[in-house]
């Protein structure tokens, strides 16, 4: 299996877990938090049953690291707001 259909296969996988994500949102009113944490914890357990948990902590490690100053999207908003009105 080449890296480029390994890939695409992630990107595919993403997409489909995302829209079971919206899904439950939408057609069963469940909240976003508790849809995060319940992927959350599949995808942690999938990791450490396919890799062991040094394994899996070491690479949730890196992926911490790549996103822990990342802004929310309301921060994000609330900096591109555009000020109305006077003070």
């Amino acid at each position: 299996m080449s890296d480029e259909s390994e890939v695409e296969q992630a990107n595919e996988t993403a997409a489909v877990i995302r829209a079971a994500m919206h899904l439950l949102v939408e057609q069963n009113g469940f909240h976003p938090a508790a849809i995060i944490a319940g992927a959350h914890a599949e995808a942690v357990a999938a990791m450490v049953v396919a890799y062991g948990g040094a394994e899996a902590a070491e690479r949730l490690r890196a992926a911490a690291a790549q996103v822990e100053h990342l802004p929310s999207l309301p921060a994000v908003q609330l900096a591109a707001a555009v000020p109305v009105g006077t003070a």
